[in-house]
């Protein structure tokens, strides 16, 4: 792979997840009780799991893609100390995630961006993982995927807590993902295999749908922990394959600009329940393809507001500082 496409790729990645992420809001707030359609359970009637499923696909991957991506760009932190990288950190997540506060709750009620709390606690983890790596010279891919799911399955067994309703141990869902990403940065030889032989994509891409659909029939599947990862990496191979054009472009252009659309478009995504209720009357084709239908030109509009109103802000030197970590 050429070192010119090196980060071209990345935006892609970024730029689509983006999409699916709006797209996810889109649809979970066109229903009036958002829960009981697009959050499965076995007890949903028919109406509410294909009001759902595209959610569903939507969420069990995109927010993993996300950290995949941050995991494989954290190997940069080596190179500066600590102190260096914390302060980036704080700049860049942290004050975003504090100063977004207000917008959130005032427009959704909800006690801000879960993500960029997550993101930045991963990071410190990253940053020490990697450091650790490198003093210990652990040289095997075997050997850190083995210290990698380890650590992943210890942090599982942690309870979960809040603080003020704020969810603050979240990031270990999304452990795995970040430290595959490391891997693929360290690892040439993964980074081969995953972004070059389509029989990974074809192996993952049976494991992921065949996992999903189990979901419906069956009560707790094995293999559920695990759709997040093999999504991610469906959509890596993807995008390192995908040929130069103006879709591509579009794409990069969108994950050079995950950041301003993440806190904005929260204002901008239209909200008509009756919408939601006119979809679980449909059968299940009709209801998909209003929903696929619907959520894009939702979040076209959306994205395309946010992008306008993050011109406008970006003028603020303290603005952009305060919501975007510029």
């Amino acid at each position: 792979m050429a070192s010119s496409n090196r980060f071209e790729y990345l935006d892609s990645i970024r730029g689509f997840a983006i999409i699916l992420m709006v797209m996810g809001h889109a649809i979970a707030w066109n229903y009036s009780d958002w829960q009981s359609v697009v959050l499965f359970n076995s007890m949903q009637n028919n109406a509410e799991k294909y009001g759902g499923i595209i959610w569903q696909i939507i969420y069990s991957f995109h927010m993993a893609l996300f950290f995949m991506v941050s995991g494989f760009l954290a190997i940069n932190s080596g190179k500066k100390t600590f102190t260096e990288f914390f302060a980036n950190k704080i700049k860049r997540l942290f004050v975003p995630w504090v100063c977004s506060f207000l917008i959130i709750y005032l427009v959704r009620g909800s006690m801000g961006y879960w993500f960029l709390l997550s993101l930045f606690q991963l990071s410190l983890i990253g940053f020490l993982l990697i450091r650790a790596i490198d003093k210990l010279k652990i040289k095997s891919l075997s050997i850190t995927l083995f210290v990698f799911v380890t650590l992943w399955i210890a942090a599982k067994q942690i309870p979960n807590c809040e603080l003020f309703g704020i969810e603050i141990m979240k990031f270990k869902e999304y452990l795995l993902p970040f430290c595959f990403g490391i891997s693929l940065r360290k690892f040439d030889n993964l980074n081969n295999l995953v972004s070059s032989k389509h029989w990974i994509f074809s192996l993952c891409f049976i494991l992921f749908s065949v996992i999903f659909v189990s979901r419906y029939f069956f009560e707790n599947p094995k293999g559920g922990a695990f759709l997040p990862l093999l999504g991610s990496i469906c959509v890596w191979h993807f995008f390192c394959n995908l040929k130069q054009s103006k879709v591509a472009n579009v794409f990069q252009f969108l994950g050079k600009n995950t950041m301003p659309i993440y806190i904005l478009h929260i204002l901008f995504v239209i909200q008509i329940p009756a919408i939601g209720q006119f979809i679980l009357k449909q059968n299940a084709v009709t209801s998909i393809t209003i929903q696929l239908t619907y959520s894009l030109m939702i979040s076209a509009i959306a994205i395309f507001w946010s992008l306008v109103l993050y011109k406008f802000l970006r003028k603020s030197k303290f603005i952009s500082f305060c919501l975007f970590g510029e």
